[in-house]
């Protein structure tokens, strides 16, 4: 799944998410709610997302492989 975020505060909310996010239950509405990316990673992948993410470099850009839940799991 490719997307962007913008970090609010201690909040990651989608700006823009590829359709391929389907694959795992969601539509292209609950993926742009607030808290839809802090509640959807998976908690085993969780701290290593959020650490990378903090550490951006003046890019504002990056990529990082880690898994999101599956809506009905």
């Amino acid at each position: 799944v490719v997307y962007s975020l913008q970090i609010e505060g201690d909040n990651r909310v989608p700006i823009w998410v590829g359709d391929n996010i389907t694959q795992f239950g969601y539509s292209m509405i609950d993926v742009m709610e607030k808290d839809w990316w802090n509640n959807n990673v998976h908690p085993n992948d969780y701290d290593r997302a959020i650490n990378f993410l903090k550490n951006l470099t003046e890019s504002q850009h990056t990529i990082i492989e880690y898994r999101f839940k599956h809506k009905n799991l």
